[in-house]
């Protein structure tokens, strides 16, 4: 008898180990997904002369000082 509780506990601990490193994998993919979309995302925007225009027009804008902050947004807009 003991040795067969010996072999099940071997077996049990099998399982969780497994299970661990099919989470540990599923973690990794998620992680992988979301930095490939990102990398597609970078990829449009930088394809698109319009986006980088724009991009580059709001930069000067903020280094010029044509903004207005967030909470004069909000008064303006009576938030």
């Amino acid at each position: 008898m003991k040795i067969g509780y010996n072999i099940q506990a071997i077996h049990m601990d099998s399982i969780v180990e497994d299970k661990n490193a099919v989470n540990i994998l599923l973690g990794t993919l998620e992680k992988l997904d979301d930095e490939i979309e990102s990398a597609i995302d970078t990829l449009e925007i930088m394809s698109d002369p319009e986006t980088l225009d724009n991009i580059e027009e709001g930069l000067r804008n903020i280094k010029e000082g044509r903004f207005i902050t967030f909470e004069d947004f909000l008064s303006k807009h009576g938030c």
